[in-house]
């Protein structure tokens, strides 16, 4: 009977020294797991995402999917973002360029309207032959922000955030015939 009790008492002090050993691995990762959530915590207080926290509904538009060549006239509404043309004559055309499809619009320029105010506007734009003016809009047309774009043949993605839902509206100005959307993304109020 001793034999058996010896062995078995063994077993079990292999097993408590293997436990022990892995309970302080597993402690060890705890702890860890534990820091890491505390800094990412800290993180996030103090440099929050630009989209994360931000409630409503996000409308998105982009010409990708448009044949090339692709003409609208005066308007277009894509997502509930509503494209208008300030060129008299209005002309919005999806064109090609450096395998990028744009929705190119007229020196004279373009509006992008939202569904509803918006708090955070996404965009990406392309320039091509002289520099564009981008002005953000607020109600009553009150300028909120006003961004030149002078990168000749290159794109550019802007961000433009606000306190509260104030933004109503994109004005681009310039161009030369060649300035164009790539794509825009709003976070706009939620309906109610």
């Amino acid at each position: 009977m001793a034999g058996p009790t010896k062995r078995i008492l063994g077993c079990l002090k292999k097993t408590w020294g293997w436990l022990k050993r892995h309970v302080r691995a597993l402690q060890a990762l705890a702890a860890i797991a534990i820091i890491l959530g505390f800094i990412f915590s800290i993180y996030k207080h103090f440099f929050p995402s630009q989209v994360d926290e931000i409630e409503g509904n996000r409308v998105c538009a982009s010409f990708d999917t448009y044949p090339d060549n692709s003409e609208f006239g005066s308007n277009v509404k894509i997502d509930d973002i509503i494209f208008q043309s300030l060129h008299p004559s209005g002309r919005l055309l999806v064109n090609k360029s450096d395998d990028v499809k744009v929705l190119q619009f007229m020196n004279e320029g373009l509006t992008i309207d939202f569904p509803e105010p918006a708090k955070l506007v996404e965009i990406k734009l392309a320039e091509f032959a002289s520099p564009i003016i981008l002005h953000v809009l607020g109600s009553n047309d009150q300028i909120l922000a006003t961004k030149p774009i002078d990168r000749d043949n290159s794109t550019e993605l802007l961000r433009f955030r606000r306190e509260g839902y104030v933004i109503y509206q994109i004005r681009l100005l310039g161009g030369k015939n060649e300035g164009g959307v790539v794509s825009i993304c709003a976070h706009v109020r939620g309906k109610s």
